[in-house]
Protein backbone atom coordinates (compact mmCIF):
# COMPACT_ATOMS: atom_id res chain seq x y z
CA UNK A 1 0.00 0.00 0.00
CA UNK A 2 1.06 3.55 -0.74
CA UNK A 3 -0.43 6.18 1.55
CA UNK A 4 -1.03 9.83 0.68
CA UNK A 5 -1.78 11.62 3.98
CA UNK A 6 -3.10 15.17 3.56
CA UNK A 7 -2.68 17.27 6.71
CA UNK A 8 -4.98 20.03 5.51
CA UNK A 9 -4.46 22.59 8.29
CA UNK A 10 -0.78 22.75 7.26
CA UNK A 11 -1.37 22.25 3.50
CA UNK A 12 1.06 19.31 3.51
CA UNK A 13 0.64 16.05 1.57
CA UNK A 14 2.99 13.28 2.77
CA UNK A 15 3.50 10.23 0.58
CA UNK A 16 4.61 6.98 2.25
CA UNK A 17 5.45 3.79 0.44
CA UNK A 18 5.33 0.13 1.40
CA UNK A 19 6.85 -0.44 4.83
CA UNK A 20 5.80 3.06 6.00
CA UNK A 21 8.88 4.75 4.57
CA UNK A 22 8.14 8.41 3.82
CA UNK A 23 8.91 9.21 0.20
CA UNK A 24 8.23 12.93 -0.07
CA UNK A 25 6.16 15.85 1.22
CA UNK A 26 4.31 18.24 -1.11
CA UNK A 27 2.45 21.51 -0.63
CA UNK A 28 -1.24 20.78 -1.26
CA UNK A 29 -4.30 22.91 -0.62
CA UNK A 30 -7.94 21.90 -0.53
CA UNK A 31 -9.79 25.08 0.35
CA UNK A 32 -12.84 25.41 -1.90
CA UNK A 33 -15.12 28.08 -3.33
CA UNK A 34 -18.22 26.34 -2.03
CA UNK A 35 -17.14 26.95 1.55
CA UNK A 36 -17.63 30.62 0.79
CA UNK A 37 -21.12 30.08 -0.64
CA UNK A 38 -20.02 30.14 -4.30
CA UNK A 39 -20.96 27.49 -6.88
CA UNK A 40 -19.84 27.08 -10.50
CA UNK A 41 -23.30 26.10 -11.73
CA UNK A 42 -26.97 26.15 -10.73
CA UNK A 43 -26.49 23.84 -7.73
CA UNK A 44 -26.05 25.74 -4.48
CA UNK A 45 -22.93 25.15 -2.43
CA UNK A 46 -23.48 23.00 0.68
CA UNK A 47 -20.83 24.02 3.22
CA UNK A 48 -18.84 22.59 4.81
CA UNK A 49 -18.97 19.52 2.51
CA UNK A 50 -20.85 18.69 -0.68
CA UNK A 51 -21.22 20.45 -4.03
CA UNK A 52 -18.36 22.90 -4.74
CA UNK A 53 -16.98 22.36 -1.21
CA UNK A 54 -13.81 20.82 0.14
CA UNK A 55 -13.49 17.05 0.27
CA UNK A 56 -14.77 15.70 3.62
CA UNK A 57 -12.30 14.11 6.04
CA UNK A 58 -11.95 10.43 5.23
CA UNK A 59 -10.06 7.60 3.56
CA UNK A 60 -10.24 7.38 -0.25
CA UNK A 61 -8.29 5.73 -3.08
CA UNK A 62 -6.42 7.22 -6.02
CA UNK A 63 -7.11 6.00 -9.54
CA UNK A 64 -6.90 6.78 -13.24
CA UNK A 65 -4.19 9.44 -13.62
CA UNK A 66 -4.67 11.47 -16.78
CA UNK A 67 -1.89 13.47 -18.44
CA UNK A 68 -2.73 16.32 -20.83
CA UNK A 69 -0.72 16.79 -24.02
CA UNK A 70 -1.07 20.54 -23.52
CA UNK A 71 -1.39 21.78 -19.92
CA UNK A 72 -4.67 23.47 -18.96
CA UNK A 73 -4.43 26.69 -16.95
CA UNK A 74 -7.03 25.63 -14.38
CA UNK A 75 -5.70 22.07 -13.96
CA UNK A 76 -2.04 21.91 -14.92
CA UNK A 77 -0.52 18.99 -16.81
CA UNK A 78 -2.99 16.35 -15.63
CA UNK A 79 -5.36 15.00 -13.00
CA UNK A 80 -5.34 12.16 -10.47
CA UNK A 81 -8.77 10.84 -9.51
CA UNK A 82 -9.80 10.61 -5.83
CA UNK A 83 -12.60 8.07 -5.36
CA UNK A 84 -14.53 6.56 -2.47
CA UNK A 85 -12.93 3.33 -1.25
CA UNK A 86 -14.93 0.20 -2.13
CA UNK A 87 -15.73 -2.58 0.33
CA UNK A 88 -13.55 -4.94 -1.74
CA UNK A 89 -10.54 -2.61 -1.47
CA UNK A 90 -11.04 -2.25 2.27
CA UNK A 91 -11.32 -6.04 2.63
CA UNK A 92 -8.02 -6.46 0.75
CA UNK A 93 -6.28 -3.94 3.03
CA UNK A 94 -7.72 -5.63 6.13
CA UNK A 95 -6.60 -9.08 4.92
CA UNK A 96 -3.09 -7.70 4.40
CA UNK A 97 -3.04 -6.26 7.94
CA UNK A 98 -2.94 -2.68 6.63
CA UNK A 99 -6.36 -1.55 7.92
CA UNK A 100 -9.09 -2.34 10.40
CA UNK A 101 -12.79 -1.49 10.26
CA UNK A 102 -14.22 1.17 12.55
CA UNK A 103 -17.59 2.68 13.27
CA UNK A 104 -17.89 6.06 14.93
CA UNK A 105 -21.35 7.45 15.56
CA UNK A 106 -22.91 4.97 13.16
CA UNK A 107 -20.61 5.98 10.27
CA UNK A 108 -18.58 3.20 8.66
CA UNK A 109 -14.88 3.93 8.70
CA UNK A 110 -11.42 2.46 8.83
CA UNK A 111 -8.16 2.83 10.69
CA UNK A 112 -5.37 3.15 8.14
CA UNK A 113 -1.90 4.31 9.13
CA UNK A 114 -3.23 4.73 12.69
CA UNK A 115 -5.75 7.31 11.44
CA UNK A 116 -9.44 6.55 12.13
CA UNK A 117 -11.70 8.26 9.58
CA UNK A 118 -14.98 7.63 7.74
CA UNK A 119 -15.35 5.96 4.34
CA UNK A 120 -17.60 6.79 1.34
CA UNK A 121 -17.69 10.50 2.12
CA UNK A 122 -17.96 11.69 -1.49
CA UNK A 123 -21.20 9.79 -1.88
CA UNK A 124 -22.47 10.88 1.53
CA UNK A 125 -22.09 14.60 0.80
CA UNK A 126 -23.71 15.54 -2.49
CA UNK A 127 -23.37 12.14 -4.18
CA UNK A 128 -20.10 13.17 -5.81
CA UNK A 129 -18.51 10.42 -7.88
CA UNK A 130 -14.98 11.69 -7.46
CA UNK A 131 -12.65 14.65 -7.09
CA UNK A 132 -9.14 15.30 -8.39
CA UNK A 133 -5.61 16.19 -7.47
CA UNK A 134 -4.45 18.77 -10.01
CA UNK A 135 -2.29 21.85 -10.44
CA UNK A 136 -3.02 25.10 -12.25
CA UNK A 137 -5.02 27.96 -10.83
CA UNK A 138 -7.36 30.76 -11.88
CA UNK A 139 -5.85 33.80 -13.59
CA UNK A 140 -2.34 32.38 -13.78
CA UNK A 141 -1.80 33.93 -17.19
CA UNK A 142 1.87 33.95 -18.13
CA UNK A 143 2.74 32.53 -14.69
CA UNK A 144 1.20 29.15 -15.51
CA UNK A 145 4.58 27.48 -16.01
CA UNK A 146 5.93 28.85 -12.73
CA UNK A 147 6.66 25.77 -10.59
CA UNK A 148 5.94 27.82 -7.48
CA UNK A 149 2.56 29.18 -8.50
CA UNK A 150 0.23 30.06 -5.63
CA UNK A 151 -2.16 27.42 -4.39
CA UNK A 152 -5.65 28.74 -5.01
CA UNK A 153 -9.16 27.59 -4.09
CA UNK A 154 -10.87 24.93 -6.20
CA UNK A 155 -14.40 23.56 -6.42
CA UNK A 156 -13.51 20.73 -4.04
CA UNK A 157 -10.37 19.25 -5.58
CA UNK A 158 -6.85 19.16 -4.14
CA UNK A 159 -4.42 21.59 -5.76
CA UNK A 160 -0.64 21.08 -5.83
CA UNK A 161 2.12 23.06 -7.50
CA UNK A 162 2.55 22.29 -11.20
CA UNK A 163 6.04 20.85 -10.68
CA UNK A 164 4.72 18.59 -7.88
CA UNK A 165 1.88 17.41 -10.10
CA UNK A 166 4.33 16.14 -12.74
CA UNK A 167 6.12 14.10 -10.05
CA UNK A 168 2.85 12.76 -8.60
CA UNK A 169 1.40 11.82 -12.00
CA UNK A 170 4.50 9.79 -12.82
CA UNK A 171 4.57 8.16 -9.38
CA UNK A 172 0.88 7.15 -9.45
CA UNK A 173 1.12 5.81 -13.01
CA UNK A 174 4.16 3.69 -12.11
CA UNK A 175 2.61 2.21 -8.96
CA UNK A 176 -1.15 2.00 -9.40
CA UNK A 177 -1.16 -1.42 -11.05
CA UNK A 178 0.89 -2.99 -8.25
CA UNK A 179 -0.24 -1.11 -5.15
CA UNK A 180 -3.43 0.23 -3.61
CA UNK A 181 -2.92 3.97 -3.22
CA UNK A 182 -4.89 5.36 -0.29
CA UNK A 183 -5.57 9.10 0.01
CA UNK A 184 -6.39 10.25 3.56
CA UNK A 185 -7.68 13.77 4.21
CA UNK A 186 -7.93 15.08 7.75
CA UNK A 187 -8.47 18.41 9.48
CA UNK A 188 -10.01 21.60 8.17
CA UNK A 189 -8.15 23.06 5.16
CA UNK A 190 -6.17 26.22 5.66
CA UNK A 191 -7.77 29.18 3.84
CA UNK A 192 -6.43 29.89 0.35
CA UNK A 193 -6.87 32.93 -1.87
CA UNK A 194 -9.47 32.83 -4.62
CA UNK A 195 -7.40 34.51 -7.34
Amino acid sequence: MIHFVHNRPTNQLKVSGPGNGQLQTFDAGSDAWGNYGVSEDSQPAQPPWGHSCRIPPGHYVLADPLTFTTPISGEGSGQISILDMTDATLATLIAAGLATSSNTGGVAGAVIGQIDLPLRQLYAYGNRQGLLIHGGGSNLGSHFNDANQRLLRTYGCVRVHNASLVTLLTFVKQNLGNETIVYTAYGDPAPLPGY
